[in-house]
């Protein structure tokens, strides 16, 4: 899954790497849900929290972003909740 993330993360939002928007992770989330549900199912089995996790952690960790607070959603298929992000300060 995480190869998954990253080619979404290369590719779909290239052009948002460095003008990151807040609910990158919520859009990632929704690119598995319309093109890799299958996979993520795969590897969620009965944990997909702790999948959840590793895939925000590791969208964080890719585009080297800093959280800016939880934001709770309803009604999405995969997530209650996600980190906002944006690009680090340097």
């Amino acid at each position: 899954m995480i190869k998954i993330v990253h080619h979404i993360l290369d590719t779909t939002f290239r052009k948002s790497r460095y003008n990151c928007p807040s609910d990158i992770t919520k859009q990632v989330f929704d690119e598995i849900h319309n093109n890799y549900l299958k996979e993520y199912y795969i590897e969620a089995k009965t944990k997909p929290g702790v999948l959840n996790r590793k895939i925000g952690r590791e969208i964080k960790k890719y585009w080297d972003l800093e959280n800016n607070g939880n934001k709770k959603i309803s009604g999405h298929p995969l997530i209650k909740s996600y980190f906002k992000h944006s690009n680090k300060k340097h």
